[in-house]
């Protein structure tokens, strides 16, 4: 199991969300500091930025300010890839998955 550094985690990711079955595609710009995580999403909605965020235990968790409301993301890295679950505004939940820009 190789150790998952913040370098590896800090930068560009090509993400894709299971919204009810349809795939939403997103940018996902991560900056860790110690613990703290900012940075933003980009999508076809726009620009949403890291309100809260936190990376402990190989856990990601970030909390987006979306225009319709906070979207909570949780993951996990696994073999290189960002996967977990999604929270939008308590209306929409669902699975994600990331994968880092070259």
């Amino acid at each position: 199991m190789e150790a998952v550094t913040t370098e590896s985690i800090n930068g560009d990711w090509d993400a894709v969300a299971d919204a009810q079955g349809q795939p939403f595609p997103f940018t996902l710009t991560l900056k860790i500091d110690g613990d703290k995580v900012t940075g933003s999403s980009t999508s076809q909605l726009g620009t949403s930025p890291i309100t809260s965020g936190s990376w402990k235990d190989g856990k990601l968790a970030v909390v987006l300010e979306g225009g319709a409301g906070q979207i909570a993301l949780m993951a996990t890295m696994i073999e290189g890839k960002l996967s977990g679950d999604y929270d939008f505004a308590g209306q929409l939940s669902g699975k994600w998955v990331a994968i880092k820009k070259k």
